[in-house]
């Protein structure tokens, strides 16, 4: 009997339904979380990715922080993307507020003060966004290929580029809030969250 329940398990756990998620796959190889919202996918994760497609550093990148991920230019945005994906427009961002309602911005940023600040309005991550509290950095001083930065905010909002009538700026949550500012004028180096092609 008992080796009938094992065979049943067997085949229970060999038919139930495959993660058809599609990956995110940067070019050092770093792989992504991503989640479906409404009709569009998200990276679920900031992106972390020190290197380019032809393999050059993008700079002031690190490429180790799993949690709040990397920051970087408009400039860096534009080499850094993984393939097949891109960086959400103003019309993708009003698209995903209209979709998850009032509260939008609740519904996307991680729950708890783990890594936001209180009180941390109305956030849920019902979406699996997980936004998470990176701030921005702040390069101070560079000199002969060395340099000096600071982190402004961290806990305190997240930063994510966009794009608005073809200039880079961002899209911002805060722990004070539950909404999503969408075409803020970018400060320093930001996170990225790319969207899917």
């Amino acid at each position: 009997m008992k080796k009938l329940y094992f065979i049943m398990l067997i085949l229970i756990i060999g038919c139930s339904k495959e993660d058809t998620t599609p990956l995110c796959v940067d070019y050092d190889g770093n792989v992504y979380k991503t989640v479906q919202i409404g009709d569009q996918l998200w990276m679920a994760e900031n992106l972390r990715v020190a290197h380019d497609s032809a393999g050059g550093k993008i700079p002031y990148c690190h490429g180790s922080d799993t949690l709040y991920g990397d920051y970087y230019s408009y400039y860096a945005v534009t080499v850094a993307i993984p393939k097949g994906w891109r960086i959400p427009t103003e019309t993708d961002i009003l698209k995903l507020v209209a979709y998850l309602g009032d509260g939008a911005g609740g519904k996307l940023k991680q729950a708890g003060t783990k890594t936001w600040e209180g009180p941390n309005v109305g956030a849920t991550n019902s979406t699996g966004f997980t936004a998470i509290p990176a701030g921005y950095k702040q390069i101070l001083n560079y000199n002969s290929g060395a340099y000096s930065y600071s982190i402004y905010g961290r806990g305190n909002y997240s930063n994510m580029w966009m794009i608005k009538e073809g200039n880079y700026c961002v899209f911002s949550i805060s722990y004070t809030s539950d909404a999503v500012i969408v075409g803020s004028n970018a400060t320093g180096l930001n996170s990225v969250r790319c969207i899917k092609k």
